[in-house]
């Protein structure tokens, strides 16, 4: 399947802009863990321009909003544009999420977390991943 067809610019974000750290850095509490959504994120880090993925592990139905995001080491983070879906998507769908062309001196060294929050109407759900920047490999 195309994923391509099936997904439109949501116009909104689950996540507000957020531009300094977050006021707790202590370990959450488990009623502010988010569940884990149906799917991983996947980047190719041998690619320059870090192309990234959400592969949904199981059907989303039509008006899922996925929700990109960044987090610095800080924790301080940048939303990046939703996509809704406009019809389902099976099981082992991919999605093109916004890559991240270069990690030049701008970006902090440490671990990236690049996630995504997944509403499917009752609830947000949470797929995250963390990446090396500023590393070199032995």
């Amino acid at each position: 399947m195309e994923t391509a067809r099936i997904v439109r610019p949501s116009g909104r974000t689950l996540r507000s802009l957020a531009v300094g750290p977050r006021a707790a850095l202590a370990a959450p509490d488990a009623a502010q863990v988010l569940p884990q959504a149906p799917g991983v994120i996947q980047m190719n880090l041998l690619d320059a321009s870090h192309v990234t993925w959400f592969v949904t592990a199981e059907r989303l139905p039509k008006g899922t909003v996925i929700s990109p995001f960044i987090m610095f080491p800080d924790r301080s983070e940048i939303p990046l544009e939703a996509l809704e879906l406009t019809d389902d998507a099976p099981a082992g769908s991919s999605f093109d999420l916004p890559q991240i062309r270069n990690f030049s001196s701008f970006w902090p060294a440490g671990f990236l977390t690049y996630g995504v929050l997944v509403n499917v109407g009752n609830g947000d759900l949470q797929a995250a991943a963390d990446f090396p920047v500023g590393f070199a490999r032995n």
